[in-house]
């Protein structure tokens, strides 16, 4: 990948994230009694663990920018979060109230990608939206594609982060064949994550023919989520019934050595989180944990 960090395409912004603790990660009792307090960056065996969030927020008018701008604060402890459906005027208003570094893309119009990340143990080193796979006009979200490397060994992997089309099953396509093909010429490890639109329904466990396409011949390894939960409340009606359950448009996946990385993936379901209201996201955010093998 060439193309580093441009001011013209992208927004860099000082900003701030919260974090919800998985059960690695909370407290320890030991046998007398006592709790320790784990450190989130640390798995249980003591290796370093990176910790990516990724969350469709749809502040494209499904959503009160103010109450996920309060629900990201229950985030603090990821590492790297990865926003979808997004404006830059929304994310103006999210940086306000987080202190960590992001970043906005510019394909999509005004429905794009986002990036928050702690700086402190993560510095991005190269941006690139692959447009080659977006439409001609630029309306739907380019795959993106940033270098992160750690600070504290300077090892470094690609993360893609995707919103694919969801009304143009031949564009879907094409995009997932792309990161596909794209990730198989890349020798650093590579984290993909975010609303794939890829349909995975699990009472037939099979998705969409994208979702078929994207994982030819073991390029990316889907990190399957620990249990089924859906992802997406879908409600056209209003009627407070969902019209798509037991589904999943969300996901994680690996490639390269990236797959030796104990990748564990969880859908994160908070109190009240659905139905989906005006005021807050038709998706829960999706966990990413990874051990890195140096």
């Amino acid at each position: 990948m060439n193309k580093k960090l441009n001011g013209l395409f992208i927004l860099l912004l000082v900003v701030g994230f919260a974090g919800c603790t998985p059960e690695t990660t909370e407290t320890l009792t030991t046998a007398g009694g006592s709790a320790e307090v784990v450190d989130p960056s640390i798995d249980a065996s003591g290796k370093s663990q990176y910790r990516i969030l990724a969350w469709n927020v749809e502040l494209d008018g499904g959503a009160d920018v103010h109450v996920i701008s309060k629900q990201l604060k229950e985030f603090e402890d990821y590492d790297l979060i990865a926003l979808m459906e997004t404006t830059p005027e929304a994310f103006s208003v999210i940086k306000k109230s987080t202190k960590f570094k992001g970043a906005i893309a510019q394909s999509g119009r005004q429905i794009r990608l986002a990036l928050l990340w702690n700086d402190e143990k993560f510095s991005i080193e190269e941006f690139e939206e692959l447009d080659n796979l977006n439409d001609k006009k630029m309306n739907h979200r380019s795959p993106w594609v940033m270098k992160v490397k750690e600070t504290a060994t300077g090892e470094a992997f690609y993360m893609i982060t995707v919103h694919l089309a969801r009304n143009r099953a031949e564009l879907r396509q094409r995009q997932a064949e792309g990161i596909r093909d794209w990730a198989r010429s890349q020798s650093l490890p590579i984290v993909a994550i975010g609303d794939f639109n890829f349909d995975y329904v699990f009472a037939d466990e099979k998705g969409n023919k994208a979702f078929e396409l994207f994982q030819e011949d073991d390029v990316m390894q889907w990190v399957r989520p620990e249990k089924w939960i859906d992802t997406n409340w879908y409600d056209p009606e209003s009627d407070g019934a969902d019209d798509y359950p037991g589904s999943m448009l969300d996901f994680a996946f690996v490639a390269g050595s990236a797959k030796d990385w104990s990748p564990r993936c969880r859908v994160i379901v908070r109190e009240g989180d659905f139905p989906d209201d005006k005021q807050t996201s038709d998706h829960r955010p999706i966990e990413l944990l990874l051990t890195p093998k140096y």
